[in-house]
């Protein structure tokens, strides 16, 4: 009796066109202009899951919506499960004790360089949303409730003379003002609504790839980013 064939499986990659027998999935010019596309019925992503046809077509609609032009943290934040990235402006990038990397993703405007993507909520236990968690955790609150804040206040430590405080469970600092104000003056955000936000983090992750992720994340500054934390922690007696 013949083998029956094996199915094909087509492995994911953000940069290379990927084709198929199935026919293409369509992106407006905009998603198009970053350079990628997305094509087959079903590809694996960072984590090896298999993504179909329309969870796909939701992966194009989220970077569409994340490679617009940043708001400030002035700008009403959208309620709601989803999607949002922290941009910072490029003057800025300098400003960390190892300086950022200058991460461009067109078509966001090229004063913009990504630094950071995150969702919210973290899963369907969750009572948080996109609004909550940016205002609550990362623009306020301390770095001990959110690892994007508690990476930034390491990067930040001589240019905001910032210091560690002991005494706690988690990382804190012993002011946790200038980490704010920094994030108003110098970055911004951009939103994208979506059900179920963490079916879809590892592949948005992996094809931004953006310098603070470490879950998920491929960009080599980020094993910067997660060296620095390791010393923070230990500094705030951890």
């Amino acid at each position: 009796m013949p083998d029956r064939p094996r199915k094909q499986k087509w492995c994911w990659t953000g940069a290379q066109e990927l084709t198929s027998r199935f026919d293409e999935i369509e992106f407006s010019p905009a998603a198009r202009s970053a350079g990628r596309r997305w094509s087959g019925r079903s590809l694996c992503c960072a984590r090896g899951r298999m993504v179909d046809k329309p969870s796909v077509a939701g992966l194009g609609a989220v970077l569409e919506q994340l490679l617009q032009t940043p708001q400030t943290t002035t700008h009403a934040i959208p309620r709601g499960p989803g999607f949002y990235a922290w941009w910072c402006q490029k003057q800025h990038l300098e400003d960390t004790s190892v300086p950022l990397p200058y991460e461009q993703r067109p078509p966001t405007p090229a004063e913009w360089s990504l630094l950071y993507v995150g969702i919210s909520p973290s899963g369907p236990a969750s009572t948080l949303d996109v609004s909550s968690r940016v205002a609550r955790n990362h623009v306020g609150g301390n770095i001990g409730s959110s690892t994007f804040r508690q990476t930034l206040a390491v990067l930040l430590v001589a240019k905001l003379r910032l210091q560690p405080r002991t005494g706690s469970d988690r990382a804190r600092l012993t002011d946790e003002k200038p980490p704010s104000d920094w994030l108003k003056q110098s970055c911004g955000l951009t939103y994208a609504l979506v059900a179920d936000p963490w079916l879809l983090e590892p592949a948005v992750i992996s094809e931004l790839a953006p310098p603070l992720n470490i879950s998920h994340g491929c960009h080599p500054y980020a094993q910067v980013a997660k060296r620095t934390r390791m010393e923070l922690r230990r500094a705030c007696g951890l």
